[in-house]
């Protein structure tokens, strides 16, 4: 993740950062979840003084932040898609999701969700040039990611307009060890 996701201008304009974000921590003080964003500005952001649209994104299972950004080519597809209409223009915000496990453990071991509803978006809205409103925010994701969309928008309408996802993994609601709200109880 750091250096898929280290400050870099593309010739296009845009630029791919990132950001660590302070989030929960356990009853010791340690982390309960994992640190870092990587956040896609759009061409002209340095310079526009507008107010963008944000996407959240959530990498799938055994992934990681930069995902989204080596693998899933996010920055090409946003130039592209700005190029083709500059009011498509969104920052997008791929955050880490230990390996792609997008809720609170019970025993709060860790506190994804808390760190990615609760922390990360409104650091995103204090930090870059967001419109901060659920009208101007999306979450979006793949395969255990896809799940992770469904879940925030499910139980955080107050933040989301809009939720998608690809090969979403929606059974993981399903699987043991899940109680009703979701949390993953372990034995």
């Amino acid at each position: 993740p750091i250096e898929a996701c280290r400050e870099s201008v593309a010739p296009t304009g845009s630029t791919i950062t990132r950001v660590l974000p302070d989030g929960p921590r356990r009853s010791d003080g340690s982390l309960a979840f994992i640190s870092g964003a990587c956040v896609y500005l759009p061409p002209g952001y340095a310079t526009s003084g507008l107010r963008y649209p944000v996407v959240h994104v959530l990498h799938g299972g055994g992934g990681d932040q930069a995902d989204w950004v080596t693998f899933g080519n996010i920055r090409a597809i946003l130039d592209r898609a700005y190029a083709a209409d500059p009011r498509r223009a969104v920052i997008a915000v791929i955050s880490d999701g230990r390996s792609g496990q997008w809720y609170d453990y019970e025993n709060r071991k860790f506190l994804i969700e808390s760190y990615v509803l609760d922390h990360l978006v409104p650091y995103v809205d204090r930090h870059f040039r967001t419109i901060p409103d659920r009208s101007a925010r999306a979450v979006v994701g793949l395969s255990n990611g896809g799940y992770g969309a469904m879940h925030f928008a499910a139980k955080r309408p107050d933040l989301f307009t809009a939720a998608g996802g690809m090969s979403s993994n929606l059974g993981a609601r399903t699987l043991s060890g899940l109680g009703a709200d979701g949390a993953v109880h372990h034995q």
